[in-house]
């Protein structure tokens, strides 16, 4: 689980700082329209796979599409 805040979106990009759970590290990510990643900050807890970033790209991407942003979201995976 993490939490997406500050979810920011224009006309090309969407970007937000995510939280792992159980943390108070703060991680970054600006995506571009097409999903690329135009800016990261890992947090410490990503590790190698970068799994938490990895799922904040992935939920922002969703968000694209969304006529409204929320300024935070929880996402959560099995």
């Amino acid at each position: 689980m993490l939490k997406l805040i500050n979810i920011i979106k224009n006309d090309s990009c969407i970007s937000a700082d995510y939280i792992p759970e159980d943390s108070y590290e703060r991680g970054s990510i600006s995506v571009d329209l097409s999903g690329n990643v135009l800016y990261e900050k890992a947090t410490t807890l990503d590790g190698d796979l970068k799994m938490y970033f990895s799922h904040a790209r992935k939920a922002l991407f969703m968000l694209l599409h969304e006529d409204s942003i929320p300024n935070e979201k929880i996402v959560i995976w099995y």
